[in-house]
């Protein structure tokens, strides 16, 4: 432990509820009161890994209240990662994208982890807005087919579906979802015609503007 000393101005008595008393002790002397704030050293490093996952808006710091109860105690600076998160989301302003942490031996490493519908949302090109002031719960808008495909390819390695289809057709749910249409058709529509072979599905072999994973270690 070290010390952290405060003066104060002499008083007489000074209350001290329990909850405190073994976080506050004060020396009184003839002429001023010292207050002692005893404060805890970092936690020591450890192999542990922990992992925490939540939410935050692209391009955007995410709430010191919302990371700093889960970090400190690990002994990680809030602030540095949220800085982090910021850089690592900038390509998904004001979109909410999902975030995984390892943390171990106080290094904090920094995963994002788009889900479906923020993919779609993103292959949307939607302009920026001002999410304050101009609240949107649908995004009405059109994707092509070859978008569906791209975006079904990038999610390939977190799908539990059997087969590519079964891929393409989750993006199809995510995309009803978010209110937008693929070649100016319902997506659920458009995942009917899949399944009577109306409509046929191939795996892109290269994607482009998508990623999986992506990571920010300090």
């Amino acid at each position: 432990f070290f010390f952290l000393m405060i003066r104060r101005p002499p008083r007489s008595t000074q209350g001290v509820s329990s909850a405190a008393s073994d976080v506050y002790k004060r020396q009184v002397s003839t002429q001023s009161t010292w207050d002692y704030i005893i404060i805890k050293r970092m936690p020591p490093k450890t192999d542990e890994v922990k992992i925490l996952r939540f939410k935050v808006v692209g391009g955007e710091a995410p709430n010191a209240a919302q990371i700093a109860p889960k970090l400190s105690p690990l002994g990680v600076n809030p602030k540095k990662v949220g800085e982090d998160i910021q850089k690592l989301t900038k390509e998904w302003k004001g979109i909410k994208v999902m975030i995984e942490l390892k943390v171990k031996n106080r290094d904090a490493q920094v995963t994002l982890i788009p889900t479906a519908a923020a993919h779609v949302i993103k292959a949307m090109a939607e302009p920026a807005r001002d999410r304050k002031k101009t609240k949107i719960q649908k995004h009405p808008a059109n994707l092509t087919m070859e978008q569906v495909e791209e975006i079904a390819t990038a999610m390939k390695p977190r799908s539990k579906a059997k087969d590519f289809k079964g891929i393409v057709k989750e993006i199809l749910g995510a995309c009803q979802s978010v209110g937008g249409t693929v070649d100016g058709k319902v997506a659920k529509d458009v995942g009917k015609m899949i399944e009577k072979g109306e409509v046929q599905v191939k795996e892109p072999q290269f994607i482009h503007n998508l990623m999986i994973d992506q990571t920010e270690k300090h």
